[in-house]
């Protein structure tokens, strides 16, 4: 089994690592320029991002190849998956590819615009361990819950966009933001001394999380606390995205 996935926080890598077999970054399959996936199961695991999959997501499975007996799509969203599961299914059904299984496990949210971390925390959903124990029983006896549709036009939700700022008076340049981000959207400026990004953003909010000085924000976020998965290390996320 090869799992494809991508994650900024850490709630789609915690899903992936208990599904388990071979784990295979997205961000990573990119940089290598591998497309061509091949096994009997295959798996996709994403976060819904304003009720769609990441671009990052969709930027790859537009020139993947996937060839599997059994292929299944679960995101991780924080208050609902939206129709993400059937946008996944209708985009991956225009590139003649059919899933056979989608599910979702509501997680904690690292949308810092609209929630504030420390309480999200405390209303994790409750049944998070029933719900990935419902989906591996799922996926081990390949329960087909297929997204059936004549209709193979397909197009991309208006995505949501946002303008990150940084702080630079508190910014220390350990440079963990441009470790975490997938699309080498931050970097340093030399001759200002100061960090900048580029117009790449996900925005998956990946540096905003791991920024040890607390020295990127949105322009406008309801708390500065932040949000990591308790069951995933900081490391994990930047072998998972870093392109350096």
């Amino acid at each position: 089994m090869k799992i494809l996935y991508f994650t900024a926080t850490g709630n789609s890598l915690y899903l992936a690592k208990m599904i388990g077999g071979e784990l295979l970054s997205i961000p990573q399959l990119i940089r290598e320029g591998r497309y061509e996936i091949e096994d009997e199961e295959i798996g996709i695991v994403f976060p819904t991002y304003n009720g769609d999959m990441p671009e990052i997501v969709e930027d790859y499975l537009d020139f993947a190849e996937l060839k599997c007996d059994y292929l299944f799509a679960l995101t991780t969203y924080g208050s609902t998956p939206s129709l993400v599961l059937n946008r996944i299914c209708k985009f991956l059904i225009t590139k003649g590819i059919q899933v056979n299984y989608t599910n979702g496990v509501r997680m904690t949210s690292n949308h810092a615009r609209y929630f504030d971390m420390e309480m999200a925390k405390k209303y994790r959903n409750p049944h998070e361990s029933e719900d990935i124990a419902q989906i591996l029983s799922d996926i081990e006896n390949h329960v087909d819950n297929r997204y059936v549709t004549t209709d193979t036009g397909f197009e991309s939700a208006e995505r949501f966009k946002t303008k990150l700022l940084v702080n630079n008076e508190t910014c220390n340049q350990c440079t963990i933001c441009t470790l975490v981000c997938p699309t080498l959207n931050i970097y340093i400026d030399i001759d200002d001394n100061e960090l900048k990004f580029f117009d790449e953003c996900e925005p998956c909010f990946a540096c905003l999380h791991a920024c040890p000085q607390n020295s990127i924000h949105l322009p406008v976020q309801v708390s500065d606390s932040h949000y990591i998965n308790p069951h995933i290390k900081l490391g994990e996320i930047i072998r998972s995205n870093r392109q350096l």
